[in-house]
């Protein structure tokens, strides 16, 4: 996470957050999304203080990634190349893709926030297959890539190669949803 224009390591929660979240009614399970974003963006728009990414699960779910991401210190030691390699074969052999039917009632959500010393603000991403939109958005990315889009150039995120409303607007069509709340501090 990154606080006070400082990395800083949150300690890893066996349970995930149970939070209300605006404009919902019940409380959600949350837990840090530790995603290439969260490293690139505070590095890129240096008028970011603070930033932090969320996705927000079902109960089970969410139980399951927070006790892989508190064990991912552990795993880090332990799991060289070559292991990595025998577990992803053990699990290619075993386990099968899911079904279209079965990714397309599965919903996702993902928040990020981030803070300067002027404003804040708030993107609140859902949609249903996490596994297809993945696909999806690298094959957008591409594409606008090809057609010369970008608008900068390098390891970055895609926030910065793109314009970043327009990005999240191309990806309706794959039943994405977003809003953006922006406060301004006075």
């Amino acid at each position: 996470t990154y606080r006070n224009r400082n990395w800083v390591q949150e300690r890893p929660s066996l349970l995930p957050t149970r939070v209300r979240l605006a404009g919902d009614r019940e409380k959600s399970h949350v837990v840090p999304f530790p995603g290439g974003d969260t490293i690139l963006i505070p590095n890129e728009i240096k008028s970011i203080a603070d930033y932090s990414a969320y996705l927000i699960l079902p109960q089970k779910e969410a139980k399951g990634f927070s006790v892989l991401n508190s064990l991912r210190p552990i795993f880090s030691r332990i799991l060289t190349k070559r292991v990595i390699r025998f577990f992803e074969k053990q699990i290619d052999a075993k386990l099968e893709d899911p079904s279209l039917h079965k990714r397309q009632n599965v919903p996702w959500r993902v928040l990020v926030q981030a803070k300067s010393d002027h404003s804040s603000g708030t993107v609140d991403m859902r949609g249903f297959d996490p596994y297809g939109i993945s696909g999806e958005i690298l094959a957008t990315a591409a594409d606008w890539l090809a057609r010369g889009r970008a608008r900068s150039s390098g390891v970055i995120s895609t926030g910065v190669a793109f314009a970043p409303k327009e990005f999240l607007e191309s990806l309706a069509s794959n039943h994405v949803s977003w809003i953006l709340r922006k406060e301004t501090k006075s």
